[in-house]
């Protein structure tokens, strides 16, 4: 049985829900700040383009079972498996999702610069 989404995306409780405290390696991503966009290309993040959107988008695309904090969280062999494609997208006004498309999940937006991104895009292999 297919669970419902609310029960995963309840607005209290993200699944990447970074301790108190920690403190957040990238900012804000805008047009002018090369440094951030260099640092998700070199961990494997992809600028995209998508029709009738402005902007360029920063994604990569994982199997669920290569991102370890959100594998402990979901894959329950019901609804999430291992080898689902997750994507971990950063928008051009400089927020972050996480994208199960396969089974309509979606995590975020959340602002790049706060520790619950920073724990999304860790867990997605960004490299400091």
């Amino acid at each position: 049985m297919l669970k419902s989404i609310r029960h995963f995306c309840a607005k209290d409780q993200p699944i990447f829900n970074a301790p108190t405290g920690e403190s957040s390696s990238i900012g804000a991503l805008d047009s002018t700040d090369m440094t951030n966009r260099a640092k998700l290309i070199r961990s494997g993040f992809s600028p995209v383009r998508y029709e009738g959107q402005d902007g360029e988008f920063l994604a990569k695309k994982l199997r669920l079972q290569d991102m370890p904090r959100a594998a402990a969280q979901l894959v329950d062999d019901d609804t999430f498996f291992g080898d689902m494609e997750v994507i971990t997208e950063v928008t051009p006004d400089g927020r972050v999702h996480f994208l199960i498309l396969e089974v309509d999940y979606v995590e975020g937006p959340v602002p790049l610069d706060s520790p619950d991104a920073q724990m999304l895009l860790k867990d997605a292999g960004l490299i400091d």
